[in-house]
């Protein structure tokens, strides 16, 4: 086993909506998503804190990377991509404090989404040609490109309006009420294993308002990328405005 990560569960009752957003996000990534991979024997993620990396591993691999955002998950890549493994151990917690201001969520989603372009572009070949079977290199091409699937559910949905309007059915409206049906299992799932309390159900109510402003996000950061502007490199401070 070359690295294990730990379970990371908020710190107490959201302050905010955006905060819960951000917990719920982190939640069913932790207890569907990672589970799920690790049941089946699929890519698995280091998440930037509580991780425990064995010393000639990371040494081997060259160290974290350097000049990336996302360290965390291109070092998993890496890993992976030469057979290394990652456990998931849920049970070996720590605690995370989501900003509860919405332009905080944005500008972090937004940089984290210009950062999995920028780490799906560098690693493409390299992951087609790595270790492992054609199911699992697929599967962490799909982990590389992070909210790609974002920008394809949007494609989807316009092709499916423009069907609507042409009166051709070539991109059926079942599969965007499937798609939209699967977060609105799975957040309310992981708030229960993650023993949520009755005030955070409340916030389900407004999860689609939560994934309109994301959607929003990454379309933006896509459209910075086709410009060919640079990423952000900003930190945020609990409140108070972003800054450089």
């Amino acid at each position: 086993m070359a690295a294990a990560q730990g379970g990371m569960i908020p710190a107490g009752p959201p302050e905010s909506f955006a905060a819960f957003y951000v917990a719920i996000e982190s939640l069913v990534h932790q207890r569907i998503t990672l589970r799920g991979a690790a049941r089946i024997g699929m890519t698995q993620s280091l998440l930037g804190s509580n991780t425990l990396i064995r010393r000639k591993v990371l040494e081997e691999a060259g160290g974290f990377p350097e000049k990336t955002r996302l360290e965390d998950i291109e070092l998993s890549i890496a890993l992976q991509n030469e057979g290394r493994r990652i456990a998931f151990t849920p049970e070996a917690h720590s605690t995370i404090v989501a900003s509860p201001r919405v332009k905080h969520a944005m500008v972090q989603h937004r940089a984290w989404s210009r950062e999995f372009m920028s780490i799906a572009s560098r690693w493409l070949w390299r992951i087609l040609e790595g270790s492992g079977s054609l199911p699992r290199r697929i599967d962490r091409l799909i982990f590389a490109m992070g909210y790609a699937d974002r920008i394809v559910l949007l494609v989807y949905l316009l092709c499916a309006i423009a069907g609507g309007i042409a009166g051709r059915a070539f991109a059926p409206w079942s599969f965007i009420v499937l798609v939209l049906a699967l977060p609105a299992i799975q957040a309310p799932l992981a708030l229960w294993l993650g023993r949520g309390v009755a005030t955070e159900y409340a916030y389900l109510a407004f999860l689609p308002v939560g994934f309109a402003i994301e959607m929003a996000t990454h379309l933006d950061a896509f459209r910075q990328a086709l410009l060919g502007r640079r990423p952000e490199w900003t930190r945020t401070v609990r409140g108070s405005s972003p800054r450089d």
